[in-house]
C-alpha cells in the first residue's frame, strides 16, 4: 500500500496508462518486488507480478489487477503502465 491521499493524477481513458507525481508512483513500485527504474518515470517490473491495485475516487474504489496495469512481455521485460509524470491542476 503506497498510502497516497489527496493526490491529482491523469488516467487516460484511451489507453491503460496512469501518470502521477514522480514520488507517489516510486511509493507505488516500492511495493512491487523486483521493480526498478533508471529514470522515475518509467518502471521495469517482474513479469509475473500479480499485485493489484486500488484506486479510490470520492469514496469508491476501484480494483485493477496486475495483467492492465502492467505491459505484455517484451524480450523478457514488463514496464508498468503507471508512469511518474508532473502532473498539474
Amino acid at each position: 500500500k503506497a498510502g497516497v491521499k489527496g493526490k491529482l493524477a491523469y488516467i487516460d481513458t484511451g489507453t491503460s496508462y496512469v501518470f502521477g507525481p514522480e514520488s507517489d508512483v516510486k511509493a507505488f513500485h516500492e511495493n512491487i518486488p523486483g521493480s526498478s527504474s533508471s529514470d522515475g518515470t518509467t518502471w521495469t517490473v517482474p513479469c509475473d507480478s500479480n499485485e493489484e491495485v486500488t484506486y479510490i475516487f470520492s469514496g469508491v474504489s476501484y480494483t485493477i489487477s496486475a495483467k492492465d496495469w502492467r505491459s505484455k512481455p517484451k524480450d523478457g521485460v514488463c514496464t508498468s503502465n503507471i508512469y511518474g509524470h508532473e502532473v498539474v491542476p
